[in-house]
């Protein structure tokens, strides 16, 4: 017990200081019309965007008859993110502060507020990675610890986490990484005839939905991943595990039906519309793009993503049935991307739409660890260095007139990341700006127009 309290204690350590040099509590691009969601449920008790999208212009709707918009996206960050803009706007002094130009509109108390749930739902997720390494893959606390950690700096979700609170992915992390654990648990929670696992299960899948329509495609490969766990004990058990698996899902489905009703008029629906090109039928097979292309793809942004596949493929081929079901999940999240053609989803570090899949890239990393100690922890170093170096070069460029290339086709590579920065450096340099790397980092770190916590605190 006083191992795990000392590892927590140094994950929580990590976040804080990675959370003071890189945190930048700031609403922006799509994260503006979460927050608007979460601010419509707390002051109009409503999901009707017409208040805050006469207030914020950036927020996204769909037009509707008399004059009405329907929201774009689902309610479920709402829920998830309104506790925490409660527990903030209780400190007046907070909500008044204006440490960003776009506090003027968007309460410093609600920035704040963001950026503390996103790296709590991260924190929950590094949590539940170090307990499932424990007690699954029967890793010592330190290097479940490692591993855990690897695969959050290694990964978007860091950046996401610190350097854009606003959007869903850190919550989306962790409900997808609640729900798969539950789903593998072989503790069923049983109390009289009821198997609370699966309950539980519903609930989390059902809320990942809510959170983010594109995640219904997981939902039939976790529930039928479960059946498949406990075929043997026959037809009857598979329909009363399926009826708890729903009984949990009821209320958020119930809350979901009511959201759509009020935005769409229909019980199924969403705000989004996917348009499969022709072009993207075409090339539909060429699901390498999302792996290695040098703009979205996930492995030359986080290569640990890349050896921690091995690691699922290796697992899978042995047919273990948890390996199975994480490689089952991986590729319809993989499909559902390609086949909605939004492989290139805006400015991004790497492949975003991917960053939810932190549980699985653990999985597969813990897989190769137990095959080869050494040789991993060397290789995941190394990885670790060069996303932590990418990571950077966003700090270096951001608020200068080079943070142009980020929204080029998307984003650009990770060379040119580099090759940007240097140049920046450089220029620095021949100005007498600066004298050396780090106190070019450190002065950029507080570029506008965001300054980290850091830069905040000594202003």
């Amino acid at each position: 017990m006083r191992t795990h309290f000392l590892a927590i204690g140094c994950l929580a350590l990590v976040l804080v200081c990675l959370g003071l040099f890189y945190g930048r509590p700031v609403i922006q691009n799509d994260g503006i019309s979460y927050y608007a969601l979460v601010v419509s449920l707390l002051e109009d008790h409503d999901f009707n965007l017409e208040n805050q999208r006469a207030k914020y212009r950036e927020v996204r709707v769909i037009p509707k008859p008399n004059s009405k918009v329907a929201s774009y996206y689902s309610c479920g960050i709402a829920f998830l993110y309104a506790p925490f803009l409660y527990t903030m706007d209780l400190f007046p002094a907070i909500r008044e502060a204006r440490p960003y130009a776009q506090n003027v509109k968007f309460p410093f108390s609600h920035n704040l507020g963001i950026f503390l749930g996103s790296v709590f739902y991260s924190f929950l997720s590094i949590i539940l990675a170090y307990y499932f390494l424990i007690h699954h893959q029967q890793l010592s606390p330190g290097r479940s610890l490692f591993l855990a950690l690897s695969c959050f700096l290694g990964t978007p979700l860091l950046f996401y986490t610190f350097t854009v609170p606003s959007f869903t992915h850190a919550s989306d992390t962790f409900l997808v990484t609640a729900a798969f654990l539950l789903a593998i648990s072989k503790n069923k929670l049983q109390v009289g005839f009821i198997r609370f696992r699966n309950v539980l299960l519903g609930f989390f899948l059902a809320f990942s939905v809510l959170l983010r329509n594109n995640n219904i495609v997981i939902v039939p490969v976790m529930v039928l991943g479960v059946l498949y766990f406990e075929r043997k004990e026959g037809w009857r058990q598979a329909i009363h595990t399926s009826l708890e698996i729903f009984g949990g899902a009821l209320p958020v489905l119930i809350v979901h039906a009511f959201f759509n009703l009020s935005q769409y008029g229909k019980l199924i629906a969403t705000g989004y519309v996917i348009d499969v090109q022709q072009r993207a039928q075409k090339r539909f097979f060429r699901f390498f793009w999302i792996f290695f292309h040098p703009v979205p793809g996930i492995y030359p942004w986080s290569p640990v993503a890349l050896i921690a596949s091995i690691g699922l493929v290796l697992a899978a081929i042995k047919k273990r049935s948890e390996a199975l079901l994480a490689v089952a999940v991986a590729i319809v999240v993989i499909i559902s991307i390609r086949f909605a053609a939004i492989i290139f989803p805006g400015s991004t570090f790497g492949q975003r739409l991917l960053t939810h899949l932190y549980i699985f890239w653990v999985f597969g990393l813990s897989e190769v660890f137990k095959r080869s100690r050494k040789l991993t922890i060397g290789l995941t170093a190394a990885c670790l260095v060069w996303t932590f170096l990418l990571f950077n070069t966003y700090f270096i460029l951001t608020g200068m007139r080079h943070s142009k290339i980020m929204a080029i086709k998307g984003g650009s590579s990770p060379h040119v990341w580099l090759q940007t920065a240097m140049e920046s450096y450089q220029e620095a340099k021949t100005k007498g700006e600066t004298t050396n790397p780090v106190e070019f980092w450190y002065r950029n770190l507080g570029a506008k127009p965001y300054p980290v916590i850091l830069h905040l605190l000594r202003m």
